[in-house]
Parts: structure tokens; sequence; C-alpha cells
């Protein structure tokens, strides 16, 4: 079963220079080419590098633990129209966020009190650093008072 899944990342040829395997994930984590020998960075090593990444942008993100887990997935729809309608558009934000960034647009998201312009925000703020986008997330108030203070 192990060869199995050891083939399934390399050619034939590609097999012969691998010269150790990852045993958690199958994958190939050294090869060696001639008289050199080269660290590969196997899944469980990526998954581990990005994992560190999304936690070290989630520290420097000020998001806080009241809204580290709000997603689009787990937000509950169907009850508002307007919510359902800015929901959709800010799923749509994120779909779109590396050519909406490179244009220079960003999202601006206004509504009364109690409308649920946070909640979309920290769903906004947490699918970004999913995806390894450094995010801010903060209000005009917090913004203000730090202006006030310099």
């Amino acid at each position: 079963m192990e060869m199995n899944r050891q083939k399934d990342f390399t050619t034939e040829e590609q097999e012969k220079e691998v010269s150790q395997w990852c045993s958690v994930c199958g994958e190939p984590s050294e090869t060696k080419h001639g008289n050199y020998t080269f660290w590969c960075e196997c899944k469980c090593e990526r998954e581990e590098r990005i994992n560190a990444k999304i936690q070290k942008l989630k520290n420097l993100s000020l998001l806080g633990k009241r809204y580290e887990s709000v997603t689009f997935e787990n937000t509950k729809t169907g009850e508002n129209a307007e919510f359902d309608k800015a929901f959709e558009r800010c799923t749509k934000f994120c779909e779109n966020h590396k050519e909406i960034i490179k244009n220079g647009n960003g999202a601006y998201i206004w509504g009364d009190i109690g409308v649920g312009k946070t909640h979309l925000t920290a769903c906004i703020a947490n699918n970004l650093l999913k995806n390894c986008v450094y995010v801010l997330f903060t209000s005009l108030f917090e913004i203000s008072k730090a202006v006030r203070a310099t």
C-alpha cells in the first residue's frame, strides 16, 4: 500500500532519485541528484507552514476571539433580504479579492446599528486570512482614536 501512494507522486525515473519518503503523507521528502541530496517539502510540511503563516496573520489582524470562528459557511441567511444581498456581495468580494485589490479597490460596508456589518466584515477577514492575505480588523472609531492619540 505504501508503494502505491509513493508512486502516485512520482514518475519511475523520479522514483529512482527519491531517497526518503514522508511516513505520514507518503510524498517524497528527500531526493538525490548525482552527489547532491535535496530536501523536498511534502504535503504535511506544506500544510504546517501554511497553517503557521495563517496563525501569524490572524495574530496580526486584531480580529480577536469574538470573531475568530465567524465564517460565511456558518452564517445564518434567509431571514433578511437586505442582509442576504450584502452577504452575497461580500462573498463575491472574497472570490474576486485578488483582482479587486490589484485594481486598488476595496469594500465599504454601511448600515444601521445591529444589521450585521461587523459580522460580515469578520466573515471577509477570516476568508482572506484563510487565503494568506494580510488583514487588519478595526473600525473607524478605533482608527480615529489612534489618530487623536498621536
